[in-house]
């Protein structure tokens, strides 16, 4: 091998050299707890602020271990790392979770979005579905039924806030 092929080989590999993300052994869950405190301190040494437990996209099924500086994203959407790009990025909450406030990209307790939408399965219950990965699921009372507490709304029941309980309520086919 000549030197103008070893530099050209170096050209095109030194930058992964010296990326720490670039051969990021993957693993099949996060630390958590006081584990994760530790792991963060042997991940990242110089600032464990920086240590990231995201899930590897396309399918989340594995999570990396990185160090890198946290970002801001949005509510709707959790963190996961792209191996195509080398980044962290967000992707938009499962049908059934929510994420309902802003996080830095380091924040374990969204992983995959932190709230699961309520499914208001009680007796008397029917849920309304919300098509968004901001907000929860809302509950209603069946026909004969009504809130054991009036709602705040009166139609509907916020999960979130408040109790949606249902009771049947008796009707009398005579009146007087």
């Amino acid at each position: 091998m000549n030197w103008a092929t070893v530099f050209i080989l170096l050209w095109i590999f030194a930058p992964a050299l010296f990326d720490k993300t670039f051969a990021e052994e993957t693993f099949s869950k996060c630390p958590f707890g006081k584990q994760f405190d530790i792991e963060a301190e042997l991940t990242c040494p110089e600032n464990k602020e920086h240590f990231h437990c995201v899930p590897v996209l396309p399918y989340f099924n594995a999570v990396i271990r990185i160090c890198k500086r946290p970002k801001w994203f949005v509510k709707g959407t959790f963190p996961v790392w792209s191996p195509k790009y080398k980044k962290i990025t967000s992707v938009p909450c499962a049908s059934r979770r929510y994420q309902d406030y802003s996080y830095k990209s380091n924040n374990i307790s969204v992983f995959k979005c932190s709230r699961e939408k309520a499914l208001c399965t009680e007796k008397g219950q029917v849920t309304l579905f919300r098509n968004h990965s901001t907000e929860n699921n809302l509950c209603f009372c069946m026909d004969g039924y009504a809130f054991l507490k009036e709602s705040k709304n009166g139609t509907y029941c916020n999960p979130d806030v408040e109790n949606c309980s249902c009771i049947w309520i008796r009707t009398c086919k005579y009146t007087f």
